[in-house]
């Protein structure tokens, strides 16, 4: 099992790297680089937001247990979890990290319970909005899959919250408490969206202000309906923390609106540099309790 493990993660390893590697000999790497004396003032806007995108992502959890975690300690495990999440397969290590950390306090079923709950949130939101804003991409590429698949899949994420089916389904009594939790998601589950939604919205500003500082002052709308593929695409598990699959996005999307390649490829690798930047934060937290 643990070898099994372990050759997952080197094969996405090496699709990210692999991805990687394939957009920088496809794109001009160097010029991509040089674009960086385009960096000015406005990259405070992106710095700046994560501590308000972290907060909301804190409160989201909080939420789903019920405020029984002490906002200090919250702050620093979303702190060390996002650092750990840059290099390990996706929100895995992360998500592992706050299950370790407070399962002695309030158990290991709320704890598990309130990470699912988080991360089933988000995604609700994500394709939500992706939904909502798919004819935007559509009107662009004319390709009707950009509408089919964000609404199918939110469908079917909706479907498996209040749908009576899961009640039919869930009769094995080792996962009876999985039904209550849907239930009890349920009437969590406009606030923690809306929650999400803001949280979307300012990962979307912060893209929004990068193309901006570099010149490109595109309708925010567009930019939002394009960050809720780009996250949809990320989520897919095939590499470590999106490594490539994030890139790819952004470069291909922002070429529907004619940006150059090399200008979404110096953004996407800026963006990149400014979250390790900010999550390694976290970094140092544990290094300093340890």
């Amino acid at each position: 099992m643990k070898n099994d493990k372990k050759s997952f993660t080197f094969l996405r390893l090496t699709i990210g790297v692999g991805l990687l590697v394939f957009l920088f000999y496809q794109i001009d790497f160097i010029g991509a680089i040089k674009l960086f004396n385009r960096i000015n003032y406005l990259i405070l806007i992106p710095i700046l937001l994560y501590l308000p995108a972290l907060w909301i992502s804190m409160i989201r959890l909080n939420f789903f247990l019920d405020n029984k975690i002490n906002f200090y300690k919250l702050l620093k495990t979303y702190w060390i979890s996002s650092f750990f999440s840059n290099f390990l397969p996706g929100n895995v290590a992360g998500d592992s990290y706050k299950v370790i950390v407070f399962r002695k306090q309030i158990g290991t079923k709320e704890i598990l319970k309130g990470v699912i709950f988080d991360r089933f949130s988000g995604l609700t939101a994500m394709l939500f909005v992706a939904s909502i804003l798919s004819f935007l991409v559509f009107n662009i590429t004319k390709n009707v899959y950009f509408i089919l698949i964000p609404i199918l899949l939110f469908i079917v994420t909706i479907l498996a919250i209040f749908s009576p089916l899961h009640s039919y389904l869930i009769k094995i009594k080792s996962v009876e408490f999985l039904k209550r939790y849907i239930d009890e998601f349920k009437d969590k589950f406009v606030l923690s969206s809306i929650l999400s939604i803001i949280f979307f919205v300012l990962g979307a500003i912060s893209l929004w202000s990068y193309y901006y500082m570099f010149g490109y002052n595109v309708d925010f709308l567009l930019v939002l309906a394009f960050y809720s593929a780009i996250q949809i695409v990320n989520s897919i598990p095939i590499s470590i923390n999106g490594w490539g699959l994030r890139e790819g996005s952004i470069i291909y999307l922002f070429s529907l609106i004619l940006i150059p390649f090399e200008v979404s490829l110096s953004i996407a690798l800026l963006s990149r540099m400014v979250m390790l930047l900010q999550t390694s934060i976290g970094g140092l937290i544990y290094l300093f309790e340890k």
